[in-house]
């Protein structure tokens, strides 16, 4: 019988601590799950940290402090290391193609709102993204008034890219448009804005949202926020 994948699966797979069978379940549900993909990135990260750690350089725990669930811990991740590294490869790919899949393409839809959200605020990689990434000169649209702001990162694929919007109310479908110097342009993610808005008196918190583009940013001319039926330009980001 095949095993079940859940989501807290993600901290074992990036540990190498899923058995064979565990991992190919997992990375099959890896390629058609949004937030474990993301959530797998920042794991990945923990994980080569772990890596650089020399397990006979700790100090052994006294008899009082020892405990089967630590002694468990770090037998996992010793093991994990003698693995090859080709499952954490496969990993890193597998969580940007579906980053690439779900914006490029542009079919994953959110429906946000400021209590349920889990991508609206919060340390999530947009919010990550939007505090480390390459700014854009935040920009607010005369006509629409909505304040808007991008922050970016080189990917091997293309370019990863955080939007932030404010003063902005709905109801709204929206998407972000990567607009290239030549070539088509290319929806990276869409949306809805509910009547009550983000960044805006009674909703103060900012919309935030993370997804990609195949082209790489010295390609990109301008990023546009636009509503899905083409009739609405809400803002639009140059890039310099």
């Amino acid at each position: 019988m095949s095993p079940q994948v859940t989501h807290s699966d993600v901290g074992a797979y990036a540990l190498g601590a899923l058995d064979a069978e565990e991992s190919a379940a997992f990375e099959a549900h890896l390629a058609e799950c949004d937030a474990c993909a993301a959530e797998l990135e920042q794991f990945l990260g923990l994980s080569r940290l772990l890596s650089r750690v020399n397990l006979h350089d700790i100090t052994p725990p006294t008899e009082a402090s020892s405990s089967p669930a630590v002694d468990g811990l770090l037998t996992k991740v010793s093991a994990a290391r003698r693995r090859s590294r080709g499952r954490q490869m496969f990993a890193l790919a597998a969580s940007g193609a579906v980053i690439v899949a779900a914006g490029a393409i542009g079919y994953t839809t959110w429906s946000a709102s400021d209590s349920s959200d889990p991508l609206n605020g919060g340390h999530t990689p947009a919010v990550a993204l939007l505090l480390s990434g390459q700014q854009l000169n935040a920009v607010t649209d005369p006509v629409t008034h909505v304040r808007a702001r991008i922050a970016t990162e080189p990917r091997a694929w293309g370019t990863h890219a955080a939007l932030e919007l404010s003063t902005i109310k709905g109801p709204l479908t929206c998407k972000l448009v990567a607009i290239p110097k030549s070539g088509a342009a290319e929806t990276m993610f869409t949306w809805r804005i509910p009547q009550a808005g983000y960044g805006v008196p009674g909703q103060p918190k900012p919309f935030t949202m993370h997804g990609a583009t195949s082209y790489d940013l010295k390609d990109i001319k301008e990023f546009q926020v636009v509503t899905t039926d083409g009739k609405q330009v809400i803002a639009t980001l140059p890039v310099a």
